[in-house]
């Protein structure tokens, strides 16, 4: 944007769903977008709610408009009913679940207008909540089958962690020296080495109100002291079982001072397997984690992809590779896309200037059956329609052997008089995304024709952008 011009005309689509406990709060943080008041549109698009949402945010928010779609259409099919309709030369979207800053949509435009070639710009996603480093504290052991290749180092059983925020109970994220979840007989849990870090919901400088569910199971069935600390500050002692116990720790103002903001998304990256994960996010035993907000992405840059909860598309960019795959539903539509406008030399910006907290997958659950499936099944189809023909097939091949060791896995559980129920989950829904992909697999292979005709990069410079782990 230059001194004396109008600032270009956006409409900001926000794609709700059932959305009561999260849309109040995004409209009303929307409403003070410090953009030009007239150069922009607000509209929230009604995928069908039934919980009165859309009914609310009308009388709540007369200065937008929302159109309501009258049935679930999912992200792709209902975000693409907002940008085919877009008037002007950007269109951005935001999740139902998202609380944008004043600035975030300025710092976008700035962005998109100082590099043409860019088809789209990436916010900078933080987590809705700052986190509190807390660490469980205990002795740890090594499991008496360690001779079967077990020799972790194990303190605590953890089965709950929350912590009270505004009112709601919010789920800790699982820090250094916490393993992959297990399950036994009393249900999920995790195990933490002697050291275990929650990253811990909290308001800077309020008190707040941590609940755990904890057991620390022994050879000896001895009782296991334990301590709760926050940096050097030990805050709670106490001791634990063989079996689960709730214990309730008070963390004081003085010491929630040091919760740090978090981040979700800083662009995303493509892994060399043909998946995508959030920049700012790592593994840790196999595990998702995050990083703090420390300043190491404050600077705008290339990256290979955009997240679809809060970014700003060019429309000619749109008309030019086509719009969300209204097949894909939910997730990879964004990475999809991205790859799209890629293939065709259009670049994608992640703008740290552009600040917009999310509460990630508030109305899927991150992991739930529900996301599983829709991750399981669209990474395999974009890899058809968009990546190198050798990834795209050893892809799909090593999704259908690891279904074929599912069903071994179940028929020896059987077979053991074993508990089969995660192994016959875990068939269902790979036997689900198997048939989902006989249907599909052929009309991606004629849109790769499609796309891969009309590419003006080729895959030596997209390889650059793959991160092996």
């Amino acid at each position: 944007m230059t001194a004396g011009d109008p600032a270009p005309y956006v409409s900001v689509f926000v794609l709700n769903y059932n959305g009561l406990e999260v849309l109040p709060a995004c409209l009303e943080a929307l409403r003070h977008t410090d953009y030009p008041q007239d150069r922009w549109q607000a509209v929230v698009l009604d995928n069908g709610s039934r919980d009165g949402s859309a009914e609310r945010a009308e009388r709540a928010h007369p200065w937008l408009e929302v159109r309501r779609l009258g049935r679930n259409l999912g992200f792709a099919a209902g975000n693409n009913a907002g940008l085919q309709s877009a008037p002007g030369p950007y269109a951005a979207l935001l999740n139902s679940d998202t609380e944008v800053e004043p600035g975030w949509l300025t710092a976008l435009v700035q962005d998109a207008e100082a590099h043409p070639e860019a088809g789209a710009c990436t916010a900078k996603l933080l987590f809705r909540h700052r986190r509190l480093p807390v660490q469980l504290q205990t002795a740890g052991f090594v499991p008496a089958h360690a001779g079967a290749g077990d020799t972790r180092l194990l303190g605590l059983q953890v089965q709950d962690a929350t912590s009270l925020v505004g009112g709601q109970r919010v789920a800790a994220h699982w820090g250094t020296g916490c393993f992959a979840p297990e399950t036994g007989p009393y249900g999920p849990f995790r195990w933490t080495s002697s050291a275990g870090t929650l990253e811990v919901a909290a308001e800077p400088g309020e008190q707040t109100e941590l609940y755990l569910r904890l057991a620390a199971p022994r050879p000896d069935d001895a009782t296991v002291p334990f301590a709760v600390t926050v940096g050097d500050k030990t805050v709670a002692r106490s001791s634990a079982g063989d079996t689960f116990s709730d214990y309730h720790v008070s963390l004081p103002g003085t010491l929630t001072t040091a919760a740090r903001p978090i981040i979700q998304n800083a662009g995303t990256l493509l892994l060399a397997n043909g998946a995508g994960r959030d920049r700012g996010t790592v593994l840790r035993h196999g595990q998702p984690a995050y990083e703090p907000d420390e300043g190491q992405y404050d600077e705008p840059e290339e990256v290979f992809g955009f997240c679809g909860a809060a970014c700003l598309l060019r429309k000619s960019a749109l008309d030019e590779v086509g719009y969300f795959d209204p097949r894909f539903f939910l997730y990879y539509e964004d990475l999809d896309l991205s790859w799209r406008l890629r293939l065709r030399g259009w670049t994608v910006r992640y703008v740290p200037q552009s600040v917009v907290w999310h509460s990630h997958a508030a109305t899927s659950g991150e992991w739930s059956p529900l996301f599983t499936y829709y991750v399981d099944r669209n990474r395999p189809l974009m890899l058809t329609k968009n990546g190198p023909r050798r990834l795209a097939v050893r892809e799909l091949a090593r999704y259908m052997a690891d279904a074929g060791l599912a069903a071994l896995r179940l028929v020896r559980a059987i077979g053991a008089r074993q508990d089969a129920g995660a192994a016959a989950r875990r068939l269902w829904l790979q036997t689900r995304v198997l048939a989902s992909w006989t249907r599909a697999v052929p009309r991606a292979w004629r849109q790769r024709r499609t796309i891969q005709a009309g590419r003006t990069v080729d895959d030596a410079t997209l390889r650059r952008w793959l991160v092996r782990e």
